[in-house]
């Protein structure tokens, strides 16, 4: 019997052979989304035992801060940020580990009430490779 496991951001997908030839997949999830975690602007870091949803009202320039509580070295992590615009024009610091699509941090939402999900994956074993991506932008509130 083949039974091969996927890892799908952080969930064991195992998918195993029927004996009618059909493939049958079971999820064991190791972990639940937790309540997310509000905060305005500033400083963040994400720890990943407590949530990996952040929702962060823009009232001044943000710095995401490198994750702790990261999941162990063979297994992949993520978290998303979902940033909500504040009518004025704000940076993004990401930290030292991540690196974005295009090769530039995004630009943030200016509309107010604007909405943008960030999307953060932990490529690597040891924890010193991240990419970060733009999932959504431009939704409105």
């Amino acid at each position: 019997m083949y039974t091969p496991t996927v890892w799908v951001t952080g969930d064991i997908i195992t998918a195993t052979k029927a004996n009618n030839g059909e493939t049958q997949f079971e999820e064991s999830t190791e972990e639940t989304l937790s309540a997310e975690v509000n905060a305005s602007a500033g400083a963040i870091t994400p720890n990943l035992s407590v949530s990996k949803y952040y929702n962060v009202a823009l009232d001044g320039n943000l710095t995401i801060n490198t994750p702790t509580n990261v999941a162990g070295s063979s297994r992949v992590d993520y978290f998303v940020v979902k940033v909500k615009g504040g009518g004025v024009a704000r940076t993004l610091t990401g930290f030292s580990e991540l690196k974005w699509t295009n090769n530039a941090a995004p630009t943030l939402p200016t509309t107010s009430g604007e909405e943008m999900v960030l999307y953060f994956l932990k490529l690597n074993n040891a924890n010193t490779r991240w990419i970060g991506m733009v999932s959504a932008a431009g939704v409105p509130a």
